[in-house]
């Protein structure tokens, strides 16, 4: 990723300001209430409402769209020739803010897992916060293919 980018990994906490006041709320509480654990927390954002998923991403088959949206977030993000074209809309067009990219992201990958990309924001913004919060390289690392058993 280009280094103009790397200043959207800094401060976890600036993720959650790219979604609308009543998300930011909403996964803040969750985050809180499991003491920063964002698996958890999109786990249970998960739980709330599954009515904009595919039915693959519904009932007991919840980790599996979460596993979706990992993979293609980790495809996006690290380099997967699948998202080159948004990713330089975003590095060639447009000085990155954080809502830009959280829509961006949520946008591109949407279709891939059949959820819409508000649905989506929620997570890829937890997501983001996670990475932010171990580097983006340790991150892509840690869920690259040779890893994605634990994904």
């Amino acid at each position: 990723m280009n280094n103009e980018l790397d200043q959207l990994f800094e401060s976890p906490e600036e993720w959650l300001n790219a979604l609308p006041k009543y998300q930011r709320n909403l996964v803040s509480r969750l985050i809180e209430n499991n003491h920063g654990d964002l698996d958890e927390a999109t786990a249970l954002y998960l739980n709330l409402n599954t009515s904009h998923t595919a039915p693959f991403g519904a009932g007991s088959k919840k980790s599996i769209f979460v596993d979706k949206v990992k993979k293609e977030f980790h495809n996006f993000i690290c380099g997967h020739e699948k998202y080159s074209e948004e990713r330089q809309k975003f590095i060639g067009e447009i000085k990155p803010l954080h809502t830009t990219v959280v829509s961006g992201v949520s946008a591109a990958i949407a279709a891939s897992i059949g959820a819409s990309a508000v649905y989506l924001a929620p997570i890829i913004v937890m997501l983001f916060m996670s990475m932010t919060s171990i580097g983006k390289n340790v991150w892509c690392e840690l869920y690259s293919d040779d890893n994605e058993a634990e994904m």
